[in-house]
C-alpha cells in the first residue's frame, strides 16, 4: 500500500471511532509506519470508541516515546474512558521491521496496564525488552488483576528478569499464559520461575522454549509441578532447544505421569539428540498437558481470545 493510500485509510479508521461505529471491533496496522503524533490520535480516537477490543501494531515502527504518548492517550485518567480494548498486539514478526520499544518501553506498557483495565491480552514479542524492561512489567504483574496472557518473546531478558517474573507469579491469581520464547534464560530463572509457579494455580501455558534452561532448569519445574496444584491447571508446555538431556526428560516424565495426570498428551517429534527418553514414557502411557519439544512455536489455539477466536499469544485461529 502506498503511503497517501496509509494515511487515508488512517483517516477514515479514525472517523469511524469518533462516530462510535460498533462494526468497527479490530484494527489492524500491521507493518504501517506509524509517528508518534499519528499514534496519539489514532489512541485519542479509541479512548472514546466502545466497540474496539483488538489493535494489531505488529512492526509499526514503534518507538518508546511514540509508545508514551500513545499510552498516555489511552489510559489516561485511570481507566480508559469508555475504551474496552482487550488485545494490543505490538509484536515482531522475523520478515518485517520491529517496535524498537526497549526497557523504557516496557515501562510505558506496565503503566498502561494499570491504566487500562479491559486490556487482557498483550503481545510484546521481538520489542527489544530486556531485563529493566521485564522487572517493571513484572512489578507491575504483582498487582494486576485483569491480564490474561502475556507475550514476551523474542526479547533480551535473562535470569535478572526471570527472577522477577517468578516473585509475580506467587502474587499474580489472573495471568494464564506467559510466553519467554527465545531470550537468555538460564536455568536460574528457571527455579525462580518454577518457585513462583508453585505457588500459582492459573497458569495454563507456558512457553519457554529456546532459552538455556537445561536439565537443572527442568528439574526445578518438574518439582514445581509435583508439589503444587499447578499441573491441575497446566495445557501446555514448551521447552524445546533448552539443552535439555535425557536426564531432564526423566524428571519431567515422573512429574507428568499417568498416576498424577489425567488424558493425554501430543508430543511433537523431539529435537534430535535432545529428551530422547521421553519417547518411551510416552509410549507406557499418556501424559496430560500438551508438551512441546519442538524449536519453534507451535501455533495451538490452546487460550482463545473471546473476541475474536484466535489465540493470543499466536494470533492464529
Amino acid at each position: 500500500m502506498v503511503m497517501g493510500g496509509r494515511s487515508k485509510r488512517l483517516e477514515a479508521d479514525l472517523r469511524s471511532l469518533r462516530a462510535n461505529d460498533p462494526a468497527l471491533q479490530a484494527l489492524e496496522y500491521a507493518h504501517h509506519p506509524l509517528s508518534d503524533k499519528k499514534l496519539e490520535r489514532l489512541a485519542r480516537a479509541i479512548r472514546a470508541h466502545r466497540y474496539l477490543r483488538r489493535l494489531q501494531l505488529s512492526g509499526c515502527a514503534i518507538s518508546s516515546s511514540g509508545l508514551r504518548r500513545f499510552a498516555a492517550a489511552l489510559g489516561g485518567g485511570g481507566s480508559g474512558a469508555t475504551c474496552r480494548l482487550r488485545t494490543l498486539d505490538l509484536s515482531t514478526s522475523p520478515a518485517h521491521p520491529g517496535n524498537p520499544l526497549g526497557d523504557e518501553g516496557a515501562r510505558c506498557l506496565a503503566e498502561l496496564l494499570g491504566n487500562l483495565l479491559s486490556l487482557r491480552h498483550l503481545r510484546a514479542g521481538g520489542c527489544g525488552i530486556g531485563d529493566e524492561g521485564a522487572v517493571c512489567l513484572a512489578q507491575h504483574l504483582e498487582h494486576n488483576h485483569t491480564l490474561k496472557t502475556l507475550d514476551l518473546s523474542c526479547n533480551s531478558i535473562s535470569d535478572i528478569g526471570a527472577e522477577q517474573l517468578g516473585l509475580a507469579l506467587l502474587k499474580n491469581t489472573k495471568l494464564e499464559g506467559l510466553s519467554l520464547w527465545r531470550n537468555r534464560i538460564y536455568h536460574h530463572g528457571a527455579e525462580a520461575l518454577a518457585t513462583g509457579l508453585a505457588s500459582n494455580s492459573c497458569i495454563k501455558w507456558l512457553g519457554l522454549g529456546c532459552n538455556c534452561i537445561g536439565d537443572e532448569g527442568v528439574k526445578a519445574l518438574s518439582i514445581a509441578l509435583i508439589s503444587s496444584c499447578w499441573d491441575s491447571k497446566l495445557a501446555w508446555l514448551a521447552l524445546g532447544g533448552n539443552q535439555i538431556t535425557d536426564k531432564g526428560a526423566q524428571h519431567l516424565a515422573v512429574a507428568l505421569s499417568p498416576q498424577r495426570t489425567n488424558g493425554q498428551v501430543v508430543l511433537e517429534e523431539p529435537v534430535e539428540g535432545e529428551m530422547t527418553g521421553l519417547s518411551e514414557q510416552i509410549r507406557m502411557g499418556g501424559l496430560r498437558p500438551m508438551l512441546d519439544v519442538g524449536m519453534t512455536p507451535s501455533h495451538v489455539s490452546i487460550l482463545q481470545d473471546e473476541d475474536t477466536g484466535s489465540n493470543p499469544l499466536t494470533g492464529e485461529e
